[in-house]
């Protein structure tokens, strides 16, 4: 697909659909319109009865001689750049249904838009017209959209450009996440995922290196290798190096790669267990983002490391009440073996202690009372830095990915205590169980400034809405783009 920019605010005739972008006021009037006068009529017409009010959200599809798509977006003072993004995204959907592969989005001139809202609305058209179809014998015909031009937007048209590339290449990297999370687990297995990583790095400028059973057991590391016992597949330590500057230390992403969580010993209900093949969402983000760092072309370090694995009951699986020690030597008492995000990422988050990172954000569908504390509509936020706490909650407007800043409290410490080792996986009690995985966490960051993302109440859309599909989200990929541009 191309999208592309002109000057002039006029629809390009050539275009199958016109797409126009409306802001909500008391009396709705479009001072403008770039239309014939037959539609400018028909326009007029529909917002004259009231058929059209540009609420957020709202759309009017007009059939004619020029077919037009109002779009509303709501209060020109409640703007943000996830306004254009869900926008758009539900535009991309309304062309694919009418089959139009040549459209034109123009502003009523009442809107005004910068270059971040220009790169949210490519963010949000890759991102809207997603489908996970791999599996499907009879998939639906679709006609792709080949030209998108967007016409009249007062911008440098030399920004419009650069912010349409970059809005192109996170939602292609949010849709990487997706395929990634949504894929079964008897097609995405451990070694399925580096396979992935391998082809997909291939002929870019990042470097793989893979860390092997044989090379995490002289490693140490106690984690990755519990959680895998139980399982015939073997785990990797995937990490993807894009290093720019040699001298610079590096930030690190880390994502949580459990491929299947069956709860291992402590086995889940069986209730919507079939969502857990995306129990390596976390995984998934960093995936995406390293492959829009490579497009983008950032001029800093940035390691992505991922932790990959199964969770699963078997004779010789990890047991309550087993002890494993970290890479970074500290013993863990088992307590509950669905608490396994956190051994792996231990190891993780020591290895990237290793590398001298200059700060770590870590993402992991961690735990479910993450869920029970923030619905579906934000993650959980934890850090050791305010001034990272700062940024990620800045970067919240940008993105429309909400996080929600939970504490760290020294005392939670307390209910991790062990008899027999260092510190316990888990807090068995019904309390602050977000909180203290993030508190076991922060035992292997060291002095690291560091940031920890629970993206489980975000793991997955119920339905279809704006730039959000059903199925798994892709969530996180914009929040470490977002952070790595801040």
């Amino acid at each position: 697909m191309k999208l592309s920019v002109q000057s002039n605010s006029k629809a390009p005739k050539t275009c199958d659909f016109h797409v126009l972008l409306v802001c909500q006021n008391k009396n709705l009037t479009l001072k403008e319109t770039p239309y014939e006068k037959e539609t400018k009529t028909i326009i007029d017409t529909v917002i004259e009865k009231k058929i059209f009010t540009a609420k957020k959200g709202e759309t009017k599809t007009l059939f004619g001689k020029q077919s037009v798509i109002l779009v509303g977006l709501g209060e020109k003072e409640k703007l943000t750049p996830d306004t254009f993004r869900q926008a758009i995204g539900t535009v991309s959907r309304l062309l694919e249904s009418n089959k139009s592969t040549n459209a034109s989005i123009t502003m009523d001139s009442d809107v005004e838009v910068t270059p971040r809202d220009v790169q949210a609305m490519a963010e949000g058209f890759e991102m809207g017209h997603y489908s996970f179809t791999e599996h499907l014998t009879k998939k639906k015909t679709k006609e792709p959209i080949t030209n998108l031009i967007f016409c009249g937007l007062k911008i440098d048209k030399q920004d419009q450009e650069a912010a349409l590339n970059k809005g192109l290449a996170i939602g292609k990297s949010v849709n990487i996440a997706r395929d990634l999370a949504n894929a079964p687990a008897n097609y995405l297995t451990p070694t399925d995922f580096v396979s992935k990583a391998k082809k997909h790095f291939e002929k870019s400028d990042v470097e793989i290196e893979i860390i092997d059973h044989k090379q995490a057991e002289k490693a140490g590391m106690g984690g990755l290798l519990g959680v895998s016992k139980g399982s015939i597949e073997k785990p990797y330590l995937l990490v993807l190096k894009y290093l720019p500057n040699k001298d610079e230390k590096p930030i690190c992403l880390v994502g949580k790669g459990v491929t299947f969580d069956s709860g291992g010993i402590s086995i889940k209900p069986s209730s919507k267990m079939s969502e857990m093949k995306a129990d390596m969402s976390g995984a998934a983000a960093v995936f995406g983002a390293m492959s829009a760092v490579n497009t983008i072309g950032y001029k800093k370090n940035i390691i992505g490391i991922m932790p990959l694995t199964e969770n699963m009951p078997a004779n010789n699986a990890l047991k309550p009440g087993d002890v494993i020690t970290i890479s970074n030597g500290k013993t863990v008492e088992i307590l509950n073996t669905d608490a396994e995000g956190r051994l792996i990422l231990a190891d993780a988050i020591s290895h990237a202690v290793t590398l001298e990172a200059k700060e770590i954000v870590d993402l992991a569908t961690l735990t479910g009372a993450c869920l029970v504390a923030l619905g579906t509509v934000a993650s959980g936020l934890f850090s050791n830095s305010d001034s990272l706490i700062k940024t990620f909650e800045k970067g919240c407007k940008n993105t429309g990915e909400e996080l929600w800043h939970l504490p760290l409290y020294e005392q939670y410490k307390d209910l991790l205590k062990s008899d027999i080792a260092d510190i316990s996986n888990c807090y068995e009690g019904r309390f602050a169980g977000a909180s203290t995985a993030a508190i076991f966490l922060q035992e292997f960051v060291a002095k690291t400034p560091w940031v920890h993302l629970d993206i489980a109440p975000t793991m997955s859309n119920g339905k279809s809405s704006g730039a959000d599909v059903k199925g798994m989200s892709g969530s996180g990929v914009r929040t470490l783009i977002e952070y790595l541009d801040n």
